[in-house]
């Protein structure tokens, strides 16, 4: 049998680096999709991708759409990450942000016991 315990996480435990991983995620998941649309629209023959208000097709509109991707998402991971830091530092004085998870129980010893 299995041992489990309850473990309290505290929105105020994640660290700044924690914070821009999450916002860089979250952020590639939305913008991916809409870089992948672009590009293949691009690749068909739109013009939905331009450098120098010249339309970009082929290869070098998919290029485009990754770096207009990834820009988008790394503005947006920044602006999460720098809300996370004021959440947190409004955190200090409120109480929220408490998430109650299961997590496995270790036992002291090495071995579980039956």
């Amino acid at each position: 049998m299995q041992h489990k315990q309850l473990t309290t996480v505290n929105f105020k435990q994640l660290t700044t680096g924690s914070l821009f991983r999450i916002g860089w995620i979250a952020n590639l998941a939305v913008w991916g999709v809409i870089a992948v649309i672009l590009a293949v629209l691009a690749l068909l023959g739109y013009d939905t991708v331009e450098f120098n208000d010249q339309p970009l097709h082929g290869i070098g509109a998919v290029i485009g759409a990754i770096v207009i991707g990834g820009v988008f998402a790394l503005i947006g991971a920044v602006l999460m990450m720098l809300g996370g830091m004021l959440a947190k530092f409004a955190g200090r004085w409120l109480t929220f942000g408490d998430l109650d998870i299961l997590t496995e129980a270790t036992e002291e010893g090495g071995e579980d016991q039956p």
